[in-house]
C-alpha cells in the first residue's frame, strides 16, 4: 500500500515540478534583470556561492540547521521531541516520537529555514532596513541549494529511507516551490500570488499534455 501512495505522489507531483520549474525560471530572470532594484538579494546570493567552499568546511551551522528544520517538522505533525544535539565538529541527530514521514524525513534538504525565517520577519521591519535582509536571505538560500546538493549525492540516511527515485521527485517539487516562493517575495508580495498562479496553470497544462502522450502510447499498442 505504502509504494502504491508514494507512486501516486510521484506521479502527481512531476507534472507540478514541470509548472513550477517554469514559473520558477520566469521569477529568476525577473530577478536578474532587474539588477539594480534587487542587487541587495542577488549580492547576498552571488556571495554565498562564492563562499561555499569556506563555510563547507566548518559544518556546525548546516548540521544545526539541517537538524532543526527536522525538529520543526516533527513538531508541526505533533511530535514530541526528546533530544536534540549537534556539536562544533559539525555531528548532530534529533530524537523525537512523531510518525515518520517524507516531510519530517526529506525537509532540510528542500526547505531553507534560514531563508524562510528571514523572509518571514522582513515584512515586520522598517523598510529602509528590511532591504538588506535581503542580502543575508540570498546569501542562506544559494547555500543552502549548495549544501543539499552536495548531501544528496552523498547517500544520506534520510534519501535511501525513502528511496533514492520517491525522494529525488519529492525534494525537487518542494524546493521549487519554497525557493519560488521566497523570489517572488523579493520582487513584491503580489508576486507570490502571481508564481503560485502560473506555477498550477503550467503544471495543469503539462499533466494535460502527459495524458495525451500516455493515452498516444497505449493507442498506439
Amino acid at each position: 500500500m505504502r509504494i502504491i501512495i508514494k507512486l501516486a505522489v510521484m506521479l502527481l507531483l512531476i507534472p507540478l515540478i514541470i509548472g513550477y520549474s517554469v514559473a520558477l525560471f520566469e521569477t529568476s530572470v525577473k530577478l536578474i534583470y532587474s539588477f539594480t532594484e534587487y542587487w541587495q538579494f542577488l549580492s547576498g546570493a552571488i556571495a554565498g556561492i562564492l563562499l561555499f567552499p569556506l563555510l563547507s568546511r566548518r559544518k556546525f551551522i548546516r548540521t544545526f540547521e539541517h537538524e532543526m528544520t527536522h525538529l520543526i517538522f516533527a513538531k508541526l505533525f505533533f511530535g514530541r521531541i526528546k533530544e536534540l544535539n549537534v556539536t562544533s565538529e559539525g555531528e548532530g541527530f534529533v530524537e523525537y516520537t512523531a510518525t515518520p514521514n517524507p516531510f519530517i524525513g526529506l525537509s532540510p534538504y528542500f526547505f531553507p529555514l534560514f531563508s524562510v525565517f528571514i523572509s518571514t520577519i522582513i515584512p515586520l521591519l522598517n523598510p529602509v532596513f528590511a532591504k538588506y535582509f535581503y542580502i543575508a536571505s540570498g546569501f542562506f538560500l544559494t547555500n543552502h541549494l549548495l549544501s543539499s546538493v552536495t548531501e544528496i549525492f552523498s547517500s544520506q540516511p534520510d534519501i535511501r529511507n525513502e528511496g533514492i527515485i520517491f525522494s529525488l521527485i519529492f525534494i525537487s517539487f518542494f524546493l521549487i516551490f519554497i525557493y519560488g516562493l521566497i523570489l517572488a517575495e523579493t520582487i513584491s508580495y503580489s508576486h507570490i500570488l502571481i508564481f503560485i498562479k502560473e506555477g498550477f496553470v503550467r503544471s495543469v497544462s503539462s499533466l494535460i499534455h502527459l495524458k495525451n502522450l500516455i493515452i498516444s502510447l497505449f493507442a498506439s499498442l
